[in-house]
């Protein structure tokens, strides 16, 4: 079982730094530069998911970005939104965070994210290293602290290390802004968890792409059923020693999906609950065979 953990705040996601999530501020009661939750928040996570609410999100969050580098981030000691590769990345924070959850749930695996990319190698440091490079050394940093030092398996969304152009997916399941070149930067140990939940390209090239490249993947889908039969089939006839299978996502409220696998109502759920169940069961019984 693969648990996520999203959410100090409502809107805030856990394993996000950058704009991601800061549109709760706009809403009932700001978060203060010296509030636990500011901190945590702000303190929490690798590098996934960056710039997504800025682009999606509106105005409301682009303020909201402008206050954490204008006014949060500077009171509490940090540079630019802590995320800036080049500076350090605040790592004594976010280890800790990682060590307490190895710890709490005696972990034998963790997944770091990393997915979503967008926004990266913006500030002066950053400013001639390639974001491949700078990709690399994120992934690397938590490598050596999750595999090296904490000995549990590590893995991440492949996403960004698929090249947009030449893998025939859009900007979000594949890189349009060279963080792809960080393929070849990384540990071969990593499992990549290959998302795709629509059809941009049926061939699902990646899925023979990782495995040629000496990475174990692992092939997520999500609610289109067309898109779970025909990723299920091209992983099958792909499937080599380094194929682990199939992972079902559901992105939704977990109460929500858990009732309706057990065939309760499920009441409360969002982003079409109903949908969702029924790509985790057809994800099920196709990978089983």
């Amino acid at each position: 079982m693969v648990l996520s953990r999203r959410g100090f705040l409502k809107g805030v996601a856990i394993g996000t730094l950058g704009a991601a999530g800061l549109a709760s501020w706009a809403d009932d009661e700001p978060a203060t530069a010296t509030s636990p939750e500011a901190k945590a928040t702000l303190l929490t996570g690798p590098l996934g998911r960056r710039g997504i609410h800025v682009e999606a999100g509106g105005a409301s969050n682009v303020a909201a970005l402008e206050r954490l580098v204008g006014e949060i981030a500077p009171a509490l000691g940090m540079n630019w939104v802590i995320a800036e590769i080049g500076g350090g990345f605040q790592y004594a924070i976010v280890f800790d965070l990682l060590d307490e959850l190895i710890d709490a749930f005696e972990a034998k695996a963790f997944h770091v994210g990393m997915d979503e990319v967008f926004i990266l190698g913006n500030c002066p440091r950053c400013k001639g290293t390639s974001n491949g490079e700078l990709f690399a050394k994120a992934v690397n940093d938590l490598h050596g602290h999750l595999v090296g030092t904490r000995k549990v398996e590590m893995q991440m969304w492949g996403d960004r290390l698929l090249h947009a152009e030449t893998m025939g997916y859009g900007e979000w399941e594949s890189s349009a802004n060279g963080t792809w070149q960080a393929i070849d930067m990384v540990p071969k140990d990593i499992v990549l968890c290959d998302w795709h939940y629509g059809m941009d390209n049926p061939s699902f090239p990646s899925i023979r792409f990782f495995q040629d490249k000496g990475f174990r993947v692992w092939p997520a889908g999500w609610n289109e059923e067309e898109s779970i039969r025909k990723f299920i089939e091209v992983a099958r006839k792909e499937a080599g020693p380094l194929m682990l299978g199939y992972l079902c996502t559901s992105w939704s409220n977990v109460t929500a999906v858990v009732n309706g696998l057990a065939g309760e109502p499920t009441e409360g759920g969002r982003r079409g609950v109903q949908r969702i169940v029924a790509g985790v069961k057809l994800g099920a019984e196709l990978s089983r065979g």
